[in-house]
Order: C-alpha cells, then sequence, then structure tokens
C-alpha cells in the first residue's frame, strides 16, 4: 500500500524532486493517487534509492531505463510459467505459482550476476572462461 508522499519519499531516499520525476517519466517508479494526492510504495523507495547511489557514478534514470526493459521481459516470461497453476484456482496451485515465481526470479538474478561477471571478467583483468 503505497503510503509515502513525493517529499518522504526524497528524503528517505535521499534523492531530490528531479530525480524523483525523472524516475517516474521513464517508468521506473510509480505513483499511485488516492484522494487527489500522489502517494508510493515501498518499491519506490528502494528505486530511488538504488538511482540515488547509481546517480554518484554519473547514471541517470535514462540509463537505468535498460533494467526495467529486463524486468519486464524476466517477468512476462516468469508469468507464463506461472499461469498455468493459477489457473487451476485452488490454494495449492496458488501456492505453487508463487513458490515457482520466486524460484525463478532468483535463479534468474543469479544467471544475469554470472553472466554480468563472466562479460565483464576481461575488463576486470580476470582470464576468460572463468
Amino acid at each position: 500500500q503505497p503510503t509515502m508522499t513525493a517529499e518522504e519519499l526524497c528524503a528517505a531516499a535521499g534523492v531530490d524532486a528531479d530525480l524523483l520525476a525523472d524516475l517516474e517519466r521513464f517508468g521506473l517508479v510509480r505513483a499511485a493517487q488516492r484522494a487527489g494526492e500522489t502517494f508510493y510504495g515501498s518499491s519506490a523507495l528502494e528505486v530511488a534509492v538504488l538511482a540515488g547511489r547509481a546517480s554518484v557514478h554519473g547514471i541517470t534514470a535514462r540509463h537505468l531505463r535498460m533494467y526495467l526493459v529486463s524486468a519486464e521481459r524476466e517477468a512476462g516470461f516468469i508469468e507464463q510459467l506461472a499461469v498455468p497453476l493459477l489457473k487451476q484456482r485452488n490454494p495449492t496451485s496458488r501456492a505453487a505459482a508463487v513458490e515457482l515465481s520466486s524460484e525463478l526470479a532468483a535463479l534468474g538474478a543469479d544467471l544475469h550476476a554470472a553472466l554480468l561477471r563472466r562479460e565483464l571478467g576481461p575488463a576486470l583483468g580476470e582470464t576468460p572462461g572463468t
């Protein structure tokens, strides 16, 4: 449930309103509207914190968009695998879909990290194939 205002989010994440606006513009952060007010949730806070850390290196919200595109594609793939379980409409299948989704998300994160290390290895002085 979104509970933070823009000001609260910026203060908690240590970012300025311009960065938050850019994160929203590029789809990295989503706000919810309630009674004419804009609120943000924990995922917006997490993204804002990470974007703030990246901005120290000159990385902008536009640069971070590639992570969103990748995450959207990966989520679509995981959903394709979990949907058959959800269609069974019983608590056991729903729990299995949640477990499968979590397992595949963790597997994807680990695989991404391994492939990134492999690709960056030569640039970091590591020998290829390690």
